[in-house]
């Protein structure tokens, strides 16, 4: 769905075209927050929202799924969050691919509390991050990512977009946003975002 230069497409990683969202084009920045531990939690979730059976795609389906798109459809900045545990599984994974992703220590909520999360960080054109994210949370971590990396009338893609914290972001500093999410009812929320913007 387009919604004034932003596009949306309520569906699975695997299963959007993203060279047609894009229109041939490149993204600056990729920011997401994929489900790595929780892929069958949220299918079950996807399937009590919206009434719907989800297909459930597994994590080496995602994480293959998201390195294509990073590597034909981004120039610039990748901002990957994942939980302590997918630490050392991503760190080899993205090394096999050639990327050497910085680090850095953020927090999530979950339950009313925080809890120690992880942000990857690289480049798709050989660049080194100079920023501090260490400690950031929320969409303040997002904003802070984003905003450091891109230029005003820019691309943002997020393959996980789920309510739409990215797209907050692109709206705030006027980028166009290129998203999916496999629950339509997540989904919903962040084509609302879009839409108050378009109006």
């Amino acid at each position: 769905m387009e919604i004034g230069r932003h596009s949306i497409e309520v569906n699975s990683i695997d299963k959007v075209d993203f060279e047609k969202l894009l229109k041939g084009n490149k993204a600056n920045v990729l920011y997401t927050d994929p489900p790595w531990n929780n892929m069958k939690f949220w299918k079950t979730l996807a399937e009590k929202q919206t009434g719907k059976e989800v297909r459930q795609i597994e994590f080496e389906t995602a994480f293959n799924s998201l390195i294509e798109i990073i590597k034909n459809h981004v120039k610039g900045w990748v901002f990957i969050e994942s939980g302590i545990s997918s630490k050392n599984k991503m760190i080899s994974w993205l090394k096999k691919e050639g990327f050497e992703p910085q680090i850095f220590e953020t927090k999530y909520k979950s339950g009313g509390k925080f809890r120690p999360a992880l942000i990857f960080v690289f480049s798709t054109i050989g660049r080194h991050y100079k920023e501090n994210l260490t400690g950031l949370t929320g969409q303040t971590l997002v904003n802070e990512a984003i905003h450091s990396t891109i230029k005003p009338n820019g691309t943002v893609i997020d393959p996980f977009c789920g309510k739409g914290m990215t797209a907050k972001t692109a709206v705030k500093f006027n980028l166009t946003f290129i998203g999916c999410e496999l629950n339509a009812v997540r989904a919903e929320e962040t084509k609302k975002i879009l839409w108050r913007n378009f109006e």
